[in-house]
């Protein structure tokens, strides 16, 4: 239980909720010299009552006064709200974004978030849903489209990406059957690749075919891409076969966040390994400021990493 991913968000809270923020240091600091200061004021005034006021009121009416200025002054001048209203907050806030999906790094991050200008988001499960759909086949082979569908979603089904589920929901909604795939490999922001009865087969964007070398008219998805699909492409080493298009659907609230952010006056860019033009689209339907397309994971987290943002949970894994 405790090397499973609920176990770590609640590890990254629970150490969120404990670290300082500097202004928290600059409390600490500040109560260090106050405090003391508020005791031997406490204790003068205490001592004063007793030998001044016993001159003159007696020693029992003396240390009455004495007692309630003492504690007076211990109640109204120690500064106990100032050490702890800042942990309260952190704590308070970590806990409440937590429950929202956001986690926050630590005290420090969340401290710096009211100076941010800029924030940096995922396209799949933050700005979209995150469950994408096959939405058209182009078939350039002599084989059927379900021939087709079929290597892929072979190809796909064991990858993990969204983009890899649409294809083999699709298939199995189709009844359409599947084979082995064997060597099977993940090449990092671009594609997988694998061999199906002896034939190598390759299945992903337009940067998978042309490291390749494979001729192939990009044109012909371009009305496609404009409209804010994906593309798959299935290749062999030698010819494209054809390519299915995938879209997925914008979140309902997403539209809204962005212009939430725009009103703070707060840029937005979004980051994302599909093709420039369906991010581009996707980008102008809600509102996004900038686009940068075919993002590799690595560069993505290198990217991200000046920015003090909390990430949602829904792009744990990109995150």
């Amino acid at each position: 239980g405790s090397e499973t991913l609920l176990a770590h968000i609640i590890h990254m809270v629970e150490e969120a909720q404990g670290s300082k923020a500097p202004i928290q240091a600059l409390a600490d600091k500040i109560s260090s010299v106050f405090v003391p200061i508020v005791l031997v004021l406490a204790f003068v005034t205490l001592g004063a009552w007793l030998v001044f006021g016993t001159q003159y009121l007696g020693f029992s009416q003396a240390l009455s006064f004495g007692l309630v200025s003492f504690v007076g002054i211990l109640v109204i001048a120690c500064p106990c709200a100032l050490g702890l209203a800042t942990p309260t907050a952190i704590i308070v806030g970590v806990g409440k974004g937590a429950k929202e999906g956001i986690l926050i790094k630590d005290a420090a991050t969340l401290e710096k978030l009211h100076k941010v200008d800029t924030v940096i988001v995922d396209k799949t499960g933050t700005i979209t849903i995150g469950k994408p759909t096959l939405v058209d086949i182009q078939n350039f082979s002599k084989q059927s489209d379900n021939e087709l569908v079929s290597i892929l979603a072979s190809l796909e089904k064991k990858s993990e990406h969204p983009i890899a589920h649409a294809i083999v929901s699709y298939a199995q909604e189709k009844n359409i059957k599947t084979e082995d795939a064997l060597n099977f490999e993940g090449i990092q922001g671009k594609g997988v690749t694998a061999s199906i009865e002896g034939t190598v087969y390759y299945a992903g964007n337009v940067d998978l075919i042309k490291g390749l070398g494979v001729s192939f008219d990009a044109s012909k998805i371009e009305q496609f891409t404009a409209q804010g699909k994906t593309p798959v492409v299935l290749a062999t080493k030698e010819k494209v076969l054809g390519f299915v298009m995938v879209a997925d659907e914008i979140k309902p609230e997403s539209k809204q966040a962005i212009a939430d952010l725009h009103k703070l006056g707060i840029k937005v860019v979004m980051l994302t390994g599909d093709d420039e033009k369906a991010a581009k689209h996707m980008a102008s339907l809600v509102g996004i400021d900038d686009v940068v397309a075919h993002v590799l994971p690595a560069d993505s987290i290198a990217t991200s990493v000046p920015v003090p943002m909390a990430i949602p949970t829904s792009a744990w894994a990109s995150a």
